[in-house]
């Protein structure tokens, strides 16, 4: 039988990944259609912001954002990898409570790119 450790350390560790797969997609995905879909970017939204100066700045804007998302992952990864494991689960306690507030904060405000 698996231990609360092991189970809490394997979902820090999918977390961890999901912020990962988080980085990439918004770092080195603008533009693509996986994109579009996973952050509700309609097709005639994304055509018509291709070359402005609009494109660059949201494209920056979303790398920060997967910035600040791979800080997250490495946070929980440090965590889980630390060599005192008291002061381990501290670390990621405490990357956890950053992570839910801000998808807290962000999933009370829905917005487009126009706006809206």
């Amino acid at each position: 039988m698996y231990g609360v450790d092991t189970i809490s350390s394997l979902f820090t560790a999918l977390v961890g990944l999901e912020h990962v797969y988080i980085f990439l997609l918004e770092s080195f995905g603008w533009g693509t259609k996986k994109f579009n879909i996973t952050f509700g970017i309609r097709s005639a939204e994304a055509e018509k912001l291709k070359h402005t100066q609009l494109d660059v700045l949201v494209k920056t804007l979303f790398a920060n954002q997967g910035f600040y998302n791979l800080i997250l992952a490495v946070g929980l990864f440090w965590g889980l990898l630390h060599p005192v494991p008291e002061f381990g689960k501290e670390i990621q306690f405490f990357f956890m409570v950053i992570q839910r507030h801000i998808k807290f904060k962000t999933a009370t405000r829905k917005r487009t790119l126009e706006g809206r």
